[in-house]
This record gives structure tokens, C-alpha cells and sequence, in this order.
């Protein structure tokens, strides 16, 4: 009973994001509105899946989203409904940094490049470096970006160690960096499956990390500092989650 419940669940969320990917593309090739789109797409497509899911999700620090300026949000990265966990806690339109190959998925592909997301090839350094460039002039534009830097779905749930792109972007720049860290979502739905469980989603965003606060630090150890400061957040979460 349960396996057919994912099955509709599944098909269910495959449609309606596609459905949304159309939409919002439609949207952006009339208005030319990315900002627009990207704020209230994603807010109508969270609440869907979430519900779709039976998670609950709970947001803590909303408070340090940052009130002026823009930046770069860091979370890790455990399941796909990652996505959907950051864009309930930030309530910002959020570009991210993707892996090209989402370039060639139906809709979602078309979406990613109408939207001005950054596409990046991790298997070439110069196009790598290239796509973080790309990311710097997007935030010096206005824009706030989204990046998961451990560049892969954890599978064990353990923390990866982040790359040190995003964080060369925030060091030349001296770009804020928001650390993100989310928990549950591995248990609602295990990476590398289709499963879907009920559950509690956990997201804790912290305090902005500024370069110029840390002027010993280059693009290594920022991004050094940043995992501990998720891990950090973490182990709070799971700690609630004990309590509750």
C-alpha cells in the first residue's frame, strides 16, 4: 500500500513541477521578470511538495537573513527536497548554482536557463572557474545565490567537505556568505530514491560570515569555517529534534 502511495506521490510532484517549470518559463519569456517568477514559483511549488510529502517543516533564524545587500547562501546537501527546504526558508528570489547536466532535462532545463541560473561543468576547471565569474557578476547585479558546496548529495548523511569556489567569489568580493543547514530531509526522502516518508524537516539559518571580518582567511579556510558553522547547526537541529 505504501510503495503505490509513492507511486501516485512520485507522479504527482514530477507533473506538477514540470507543470510549474512551464509556467514560470512562460512567464519569464513575456515579462522578462526572472525576479518575479523566482519568488512566487518556487513558494507555490515548496508548499505542494512538502504537502504531497506528509513532511512538516519547521524554520529556525529567519531573523539573519540579511536585510540589505546580497549574498551567498551555503547549505548542505542530502536530498533532493534540499531545494525545496531552502526556498522555504529564504522567502528571496535565490539563483542557483547548478551541474550542467540539468541543462538537458525537459523543462526544468529550458526553466534553469530562462531564470539565469548558473550552469557549472565540474569536470573542467577553466569552464568551472569560468561559471564562478559568471556568479560574481550575478551578485554584484543584485542578486542573491544559492549554492550547495559539497557539490554531491551526501549518501551517508555525513558532512562532504565544501569546495572552494563559491567561497574565492565571497573572499575577492568580500561577498556575505549565509550558512544553511537543513535536516530530515534524507529521511523523507533517501538520496537516490524515490521513497517518500512522512516526517519533520529542519532548517537553521545562521548568522552571516563576512571576509572582511576574517581577513586571515582565504577562499580554503573560509569555506572551512563555513562547514564547521553548518555542522554546528546541525547538531542543534538533531538536538531538537530529540527534545521534541
Amino acid at each position: 500500500m505504501i510503495r503505490v502511495l509513492n507511486v501516485f506521490q512520485v507522479l504527482f510532484l514530477l507533473v506538477f513541477t514540470g507543470i510549474c517549470g512551464i509556467v514560470g518559463s512562460l512567464i519569464m519569456l513575456i515579462t522578462r521578470n526572472t525576479d518575479w517568477v523566482l519568488r512566487y514559483i518556487p513558494a507555490l511549488w515548496h508548499r505542494v511538495v512538502f504537502a504531497v510529502c506528509l513532511a512538516r517543516v519547521r524554520v529556525y533564524g529567519r531573523e539573519n537573513i540579511p536585510k540589505e545587500g546580497y549574498h551567498i547562501y551555503t547549505s548542505n546537501h542530502e536530498s533532493s527536497l534540499d531545494i525545496a527546504a531552502v526556498v522555504r526558508a529564504v522567502p528571496l528570489p535565490l539563483y542557483f548554482i547548478v551541474k550542467k547536466e540539468l541543462r538537458k532535462v525537459p523543462v526544468l532545463g529550458i526553466y534553469i536557463r530562462l531564470a539565469d541560473m548558473i550552469f557549472v561543468d565540474r569536470g573542467n576547471r577553466d569552464a568551472a572557474l569560468k561559471s564562478m565569474q559568471n556568479a560574481a557578476r550575478l551578485i554584484k547585479g543584485g542578486k542573491n545565490v544559492i549554492v550547495f558546496p559539497e557539490g554531491t548529495r551526501s549518501k551517508t548523511g555525513e558532512l562532504l567537505q565544501f569546495r572552494k569556489g563559491s567561497f574565492k567569489i565571497a573572499c575577492d568580493g568580500n561577498i556575505g556568505v549565509v550558512p544553511i543547514a537543513i535536516v530530515g530531509t534524507r529521511e523523507v526522502n533517501p538520496s537516490g530514491s524515490f521513497k517518500l516518508n512522512p516526517g519533520t524537516v529542519k532548517i537553521q539559518i545562521g548568522q552571516p560570515i563576512y571576509p572582511h571580518d576574517h581577513p586571515e582567511f582565504n577562499a580554503e579556510k573560509l569555506a572551512d569555517f563555513t562547514r564547521q558553522r553548518v555542522d554546528e547547526m546541525r547538531r542543534e537541529l538533531r538536538s531538537k529534534s530529540k527534545e521534541n
